[in-house]
């Protein structure tokens, strides 16, 4: 950034080259840097043709409690980026000033991640009143960090309905009351589908449901468990498991692709067998699978853990890579960062990289893998 800052300093032809590299992506992480950017911004008159703040595409914002971003800084920094594509906040500003600002007429907000810290229903009095105006969001990450809401909050399971008629990737870290709520949007371009669950809440039938509606459009479907890994099938023997899995293929019929995480608790039914996941045993048209945080395997206190992680693994890929389970499989994607590092050094040392038998892992062997990986984000 300083060198782009001194480049466009060299005389006025430079800076107007620079100027959009210089406000193309704002990072605010101190309330003073808000009102510098909002009294420069608000400081250009009309002659400044382009005036700076329609260079501006990524706008985040992360700021101490003590330290909040002033809301009429805010104000004056939105109203001037009308090309504004990406909007961040963590928690610095409230959020009905947020909404407020991003629900303007015209507003090109593309990407957005909200995650809701509280109890409130997000659907009801948040997202709404962004979501019902006419948007062009493509990619659209939800997550709520308090489970089970809808126990506190009646009104959590009533669905409205939004249209959103080009978001093509749904990115969701919810309870399965709010999944529930989110079959009633009218999503006619999804593709892409992530949920991420702690407790295995999309084997309710708010998932259900959600995949009868929307199943159709679906080519990308990952389903994990969060950050902690659920001891869940020695606990519960999930009532509509076997259900979900034999209609996998029923909902999506045009799935192609399937990520999931390594499932180190595997329930043994039948004896001597376990599926490549527990809601998909099978698909007709599916040509890749991608198993993503095996390294939490590696994660354990003791060689025998250890052993017994790798069996189990190997037991699940050994089920993923069934012929008669996924007929049309191509591709399988082992999405560990670790190894994709340890590749760059080698390459950075001229060392050449190979597996136990000696067969060479080049950067061809990973191109699938960093594909596969920045789809959902």
């Amino acid at each position: 950034m300083r060198t782009k800052y001194s480049i466009a300093l060299v005389n006025k032809q430079w800076h107007s080259c620079v100027l959009r590299y210089l406000y193309e992506t704002i990072w605010i992480s101190r309330s003073s840097q808000a009102k510098v950017l909002a009294k420069t911004l608000a400081s250009q008159g009309m002659e400044w043709k382009p005036r700076c703040g329609h260079h501006i595409r990524h706008l985040h914002i992360d700021t101490p409690f003590f330290d909040r971003c002033p809301l009429l800084a805010l104000y004056i920094i939105l109203q001037h980026s009308p090309f504004l594509v990406v909007f961040m906040d963590h928690q610095s500003v409230g959020w009905s000033t947020v909404f407020e600002l991003l629900t303007r007429p015209g507003n090109r907000i593309r990407q957005l991640l909200w995650t809701s810290y509280d109890e409130r229903p997000f659907h009801l009095d948040i997202l709404s009143p962004l979501l019902s105006q006419p948007i062009l969001l493509e990619y659209l990450e939800i997550s709520s960090s308090v489970p089970n809401t809808a126990t506190t909050h009646p009104d959590m399971t009533r669905p409205i309905y939004i249209i959103l008629p080009h978001l093509r990737t749904l990115k969701v870290t919810l309870d399965n009351a709010t999944l529930s709520v989110l079959t009633a949007w009218d999503l006619p371009s999804l593709t892409h589908l992530s949920i991420i669950s702690a407790d295995f809440s999309y084997a309710g039938h708010g998932f259900q449901a959600f995949l009868e509606r929307h199943g159709v459009k679906i080519i990308q479907l990952e389903l994990g468990y969060g950050l902690s890994h659920a001891n869940y099938h020695l606990n519960d023997p999930h009532p509509l498991g076997r259900e979900i899995s034999t209609r996998m293929a029923e909902w999506c019929p045009h799935l192609k692709q399937f990520i999931c995480d390594p499932d180190l608790d595997h329930g043994w039914q039948p004896p001597n067998w376990i599926p490549g996941h527990l809601f998909l045993h099978s698909h007709p048209t599916l040509t890749l699978i991608g198993l993503r945080d095996f390294d939490q395997c590696l994660h354990v206190s003791s060689p025998t853990s250890l052993s017994d992680n790798l069996s189990s693994v190997l037991e699940q890929v050994c089920s993923l890579l069934a012929p008669e389970a996924f007929p049309n499989l191509r591709f399988f994607q082992a999405m560990v960062k670790f190894w994709s590092s340890v590749r760059q050094i080698c390459g950075s040392r001229g060392v050449w990289l190979e597996d136990h038998a000696g067969v060479n892992i080049t950067r061809n062997s990973l191109k699938l893998w960093v594909r596969g990986h920045n789809k959902l984000g």
